[in-house]
């Protein structure tokens, strides 16, 4: 494949993938396709890693369907609703992917990094230091909101559990005081409505 395909392939995947952003730290690859996979059928799921934290939870994930039109009915079904993930709503969002968010993009013809290392005595050094500091105190910023968020999803998690085990509990008292009431009807002999 040349260098024209293969980057005409790689815009129609472009076209046909959404990046769901604003994710818990929990949601894992099955998570999410189970997630979106009752809507649309999903062709992959990619994390796009989050370098500010030093966990490198990632916040966000490509979701690539089946054709352009799937990417725009889940873009409108997440902008209406929450997903249900991990049987809670979630509220995410979600926009078209775009080139910059692929790690694997191919390289355009005739492109060129360059790379140069400032000396102390160069007049940008002094704002290449100070970028740097924002950086470590963004990445720090960053961590400690993740941990936090962190937390909370875990104790919503386990609300969730709990609360789920109490209507287990409540349906499983409410059949066996209904089986007692259909034993002493026939006992006396009576009849017994159901519900």
């Amino acid at each position: 494949m040349d260098a024209g395909e293969e980057c005409a392939a790689f815009q129609e995947k472009v076209r046909r993938t959404v990046c769901i952003s604003d994710l818990s730290p929990l949601v894992t690859e099955p998570i999410l396709r189970t997630a979106l996979d009752q809507f649309m059928s999903v062709k992959s799921v990619e994390f796009i890693p989050n370098y500010t934290n030093m966990k490198n939870m990632p916040r966000c994930a490509l979701v690539e369907l089946e054709d352009p039109e799937h990417a725009k009915l889940i873009l409108e079904l997440i902008s209406e609703c929450p997903l249900m993930i991990g049987g809670m709503p979630r509220p995410v969002t979600a926009c078209p992917a775009t080139v910059g968010m692929f790690a694997d993009r191919p390289q355009k013809p005739g492109r060129r990094i360059e790379i140069q290392w400032l000396e102390p005595d160069d007049p940008r050094f002094e704002n290449a230091q100070k970028l740097k500091r924002l950086a470590q105190k963004h990445t720090a910023e960053a961590s400690f909101l993740l941990q936090c968020q962190l937390i909370e999803e875990q104790k919503l998690a386990k609300q969730h559990q709990d609360v789920l085990a109490a209507n287990y509990d409540k349906h499983q008292k409410i059949d066996s005081i209904k089986g007692a009431a259909r034993r002493l009807a026939q006992y006396y002999d009576m009849n017994v409505m159901d519900d």
